[in-house]
């Protein structure tokens, strides 16, 4: 009934994907869940069109989040289904369409907290990743994209980063 989105150069514990399966088993309301990223451990949160990060708490605890990459991103079968993986975004933007589609559809997105669940990224990447890092018209042309699909210009200015204070931004995009 789930599944897996990785990349092809981290590590995810076992452990993690059993605590994934068993929340998405306990939770109905989440359309994905992923687990905490070793070298990008902050939470991603949209209020008034600007990026908001929070750091996150090793509680073993869920937090609500607006988007997140797929590093170990489980999602539901019938999630995938209904959403669509668009080849055209350059890698990580990609990641912040399929979670607004998500959340468009009702989906709740949450970060696992445990730290038995923490992914490790080994450095490498897709070969069309490391081209498009260097490459700043693939970079725009995807933000461009993002920016027209969803009227929201996230990468105009640098995000805020906040104090962690997730029982306020749990329910952040309803606050729109």
């Amino acid at each position: 009934p789930y599944l897996l989105y990785t990349d092809d150069d981290t590590l995810i514990p076992a452990q993690g994907i059993a605590h994934q399966i068993s929340m998405m088993k306990s939770l109905p309301g989440y359309g994905a869940i992923s687990l905490l990223f070793d070298r990008q451990c902050k939470l991603h949160h949209i209020k008034n069109e600007t990026l908001y990060y929070t750091e996150p708490e090793i509680n073993g605890g869920i937090v609500d989040v607006d988007l997140m990459g797929s590093a170990s991103m489980m999602v539901r079968r019938e999630v995938y289904s209904s959403c669509n993986l668009d080849p055209e975004y350059v890698v990580g933007l990609g990641d912040y369409d399929f979670c607004m589609q998500l959340k468009k559809a009702g989906w709740k997105l949450g970060i696992l907290q445990s730290a038995d669940g923490i992914v490790i990224n080994k450095g490498g990447g897709p070969a069309e990743y490391k081209e498009a890092r260097y490459n700043r018209n693939l970079i725009n042309n995807s933000i461009e994209r993002f920016k027209e699909k969803w009227s929201l210009d996230l990468f105009s200015e640098k995000a805020i980063p906040l104090k962690p204070l997730f029982k306020k931004l749990s329910n952040i995009s309803n606050d729109n």
